[in-house]
């Protein structure tokens, strides 16, 4: 799918329908790897599973060889990263695309050296492609900067029960998106695993894994941010269930925190006996967000961002410093995007921000997500600000974490048309 021509049915307010999710794709690629570690055979997957977990469970699935792309899966360089450098029998040269190969992992490549593990830049010090090598690795204690990525950190308690004495991991910086290590923490006790987690320190001790019979990714929240962001945008009125997702008071992951934040966008959440039930209240829509910290659930920004400025809400966003080492500059993709639309969104150091000021929509506009599938599912929901909709370009990234998003979409009222 390249481009997509979005636009809103205003027919198709009143809705009520049941949009299955996909499996959290954090849970799933977790799951994956602590399953293998157990010595488990990796089923085949069904369904229409995500473009990352697709790639992790190939390279899992498959005899090492000397090349492993991993494309651009940032969850599956920073955790086989790890995983090679504790298992890799041979020599392997892990890479990625060229924007993969532009993020940093110099925080978990000095961990694992000083764990034992041979890790060399191939091209440029502090990132991918990396020439990893046999090398006998041992426990102990690390220091790692947790306020650059949690993976970093999630990488390394995967592969700590199967190092000599465990591991124990002191978090230097303020700590982002530590929901995500926390998930990682859950899963690593499910399977068997004691735990120590406090402020700014893990210890895991050595032990094998014990996979457990049933243990299943649960529906992906991040992807229902999508959801919610088309019910608040669209003001539809009916339901929208979304059955197979966990409460938030009863999930795991960070983004569950959608339901609070689009709560104050007029987006009612109700707890079902199969999941959770969206509609939408007016009344609830508040008409200045305010300064709000989301450096636990920055995968919520860019939808939660364009929501608040489809509503003409202000806002301001903080702890999304760190949103410029994702998929793209996330904080400058959502200001020069947003300018297509109408609105002037200023991002610094560790904010991004709208006060209410305005310029000169495109009468059509062709918005550009830079291979970032939150991008695409974000402003997909810009459709509503004219008869004309908006242009979705290389829409078929969605695939990497919802491959079904544009069929939930139409719905909602949100129908896409490929160019």
């Amino acid at each position: 799918m390249k481009r997509l021509h979005c636009t809103f049915n205003p027919k198709s307010q009143t809705v009520d329908v049941s949009l299955r999710l996909p499996p959290s794709k954090s849970e799933w690629i977790r799951l994956l790897l602590l399953r293998a570690m157990s010595g488990e055979v990796l089923a085949p997957l069904e369904g229409d599973a995500p473009t990352d977990v697709r790639t992790v469970h190939r390279i899992l699935t498959s005899d090492i060889s000397d090349e492993v792309n991993v494309r651009d899966a940032g969850t599956a360089m920073r955790f086989l990263t790890a995983y090679m450098a504790r298992f890799a029998s041979r020599p392997v040269r892990l890479y990625g695309t060229e924007r993969m190969c532009a993020r940093p992992i110099r925080p978990l490549v000095e961990a694992l050296r000083s764990l034992g593990a041979d890790v060399i830049y191939e091209r440029v010090e502090d990132f991918p492609p990396l020439l990893i090598r046999p090398a006998a690795m041992c426990g102990g204690n690390v220091c790692v900067d947790a306020g650059v990525s949690s993976q970093f950190v999630s990488a390394l308690l995967l592969i700590a029960p199967t190092l000599r004495g465990g591991l124990s991991i002191k978090l230097e910086n303020r700590e982002v998106s530590a929901p995500y290590t926390d998930m990682t923490c859950r899963l690593l006790t499910a399977f068997g695993i004691e735990v120590e987690r406090s402020e700014d320190s893990i210890t895991v001790g050595e032990r094998p894994f014990v996979a457990p019979t049933e243990w299943y990714p649960s529906a992906d929240w991040s992807a229902a941010g999508y959801i919610y962001n088309m019910v608040a945008v669209g003001e539809l009125s009916g339901s929208v269930s979304l059955p197979d997702l966990l409460p938030p008071e009863e999930s795991m992951q960070a983004d569950s925190r959608a339901a609070t934040l689009f709560g104050r966008l007029g987006v009612v959440t109700e707890k079902t006996d199969s999941g959770i039930t969206l509609s939408y209240s007016p009344v609830r829509c508040t008409d200045d967000f305010g300064t709000e910290d989301v450096r636990d659930c920055p995968d919520l920004v860019p939808t939660l961002a364009v929501c608040c400025l489809l509503k003409r809400v202000p806002f301001c966003l903080t702890g999304v410093g760190h949103l410029r080492l994702k998929e793209c500059d996330r904080l400058a993709a959502i200001c020069t995007e947003a300018r297509k639309l109408g609105y002037v969104v200023r991002s610094d150091k560790d904010a991004l921000l709208w006060d209410g000021e305005r310029c000169t929509p495109e009468e059509l506009p062709v918005i550009r997500v830079y291979d970032d599938h939150r991008m695409a599912m974000a402003f997909a929901a810009a459709a509503v600000l004219s008869k004309k909709g908006v242009m979705i370009e290389d829409a078929g990234v969605v695939g990497k974490s919802f491959p079904g998003f544009f069929s939930a979409s139409r719905l909602l009222g949100f129908d896409g048309e490929e160019i």
